[in-house]
């Protein structure tokens, strides 16, 4: 099963007064000049799912130049058609579902599961390891619902832990806190281990795509007995007091991103990265799809840049192949080869 966006309607959403667009299943192809609105078309949809935008910073305002709010409605399609409406003015957003107030966060992004790739958002590939850490650990919760206990859990002991070395150095409130760092950490990473393994298998299917072997890394921080790991939490509190954080744990660790043995944001070139960025993308929704059942719909945001001719080629072809729906901004014009099948939809400036 796939989840499907049928129709989209603007109003006063970034350039957009009003607009209405519908969508196919499949690859849907969208172009057109820089600056009419393509991106802000995927940004609506992901809004609907996430309850946030992906463009990084904090953007005072989505409405239209010297409006007050803006609207976005979209028609879903999951077992039935889901209408979703989200009214909006600075600093604040409301949704509902068939007319009903719902909570975007706890109920949207559990019913819409969408996969978001755009330059303007966190990058993966390039961006600083912190990043691709909240991306494995959010994945890793979306595909294993009980770790999300496991993990809050061991962040309100990591708190607790550090407000208490902080303030005192009593021993036995110390211990009780270690204890849980170390029983709900080991679940966390037990859950991540399992979902890194499911991950590069998925990227061992990508190799033509990135032209090059593909895996994550993860340098784990935490020794693998729990007895181990209590007792260098005991012995580093001084150092932890000290440097203001605790070095051990899941939180701590560092992922790397592998093409053909070497951490690609140091070795690749653009194009390189842009292939691999996709590829993760794509292993990112089957992992999705073999935990919960359901193709995530695929938003690729100028999917294409950096990427010569016979490269756009070779994406293509892949993309057209997705088992989902995904949706791909290009700029400017856009001739479709032959040899690929997908739905083109242009974007003008007076939408």
């Amino acid at each position: 099963m796939h989840i499907q966006i049928r129709e989209l309607r603007l109003h006063d959403f970034r350039c957009h007064q009003r607009g209405r667009w519908q969508f196919s299943p499949g690859l849907t192809i969208i172009h057109g000049d820089n600056g009419c609105g393509k991106t802000s078309l995927l940004e609506a949809i992901a809004l609907m799912a996430h309850g946030r935008s992906f463009r990084q910073g904090k953007d005072p305002s989505l409405t239209r130049w010297q409006c007050e709010h803006f609207m976005i409605e979209g028609t879903w399609q999951r077992y039935g058609p889901l209408r979703i409406q989200l009214q909006g003015r600075r600093n604040q957003l409301q949704a509902s579902m068939q007319g009903q107030r719902v909570s975007l966060r706890r109920e949207l992004t559990e019913l819409l599961p969408v996969v978001v790739d755009a330059p303007q958002g966190r990058p993966l590939v390039t961006g600083v390891t912190a990043d691709r850490r909240r991306w494995l650990d959010a994945l890793t919760m979306i595909c294993e619902n009980s770790v999300q206990y496991h993990h809050q859990a061991y962040l309100r002991a990591l708190m607790q832990r550090s407000r208490l070395l902080r303030r005192s150095l009593r021993a036995d409130e110390l211990d009780a806190w270690e204890r849980q760092l170390v029983r709900h950490g080991q679940r966390w990473l037990e859950a991540r281990s399992a979902l890194c393994q499911a991950i590069n298998q998925a990227l061992s299917e990508e190799e033509a795509l990135a032209e090059g072997t593909l895996q994550l890394s993860v340098n784990e921080t935490a020794p693998t007995d729990a007895s181990v790991w209590q007792q260098q939490l005991n012995t580093g509190r001084e150092d932890d007091r000290r440097l203001g954080r605790c070095r051990l744990g899941p939180h701590a660790d560092r992922l790397a991103i592998l093409w053909r043995g070497h951490e690609i944001r140091r070795t690749g070139s653009r194009g390189q990265q842009r292939l691999v960025a996709l590829a993760l993308r794509l292993a990112e929704c089957q992992v999705r799809q073999q935990a919960r059942g359901t193709w995530p719909l695929l938003l690729l945001d100028d999917a294409l840049e950096a990427l010569d001719p016979r490269r756009q080629l070779q994406v293509l072809q892949r993309l057209q192949s997705f088992p989902g729906q995904l949706l791909l901004t290009i700029p400017g014009e856009f001739s479709l080869s032959r040899e690929i099948t997908a739905h083109c939809m242009t974007v003008t400036h007076h939408e």
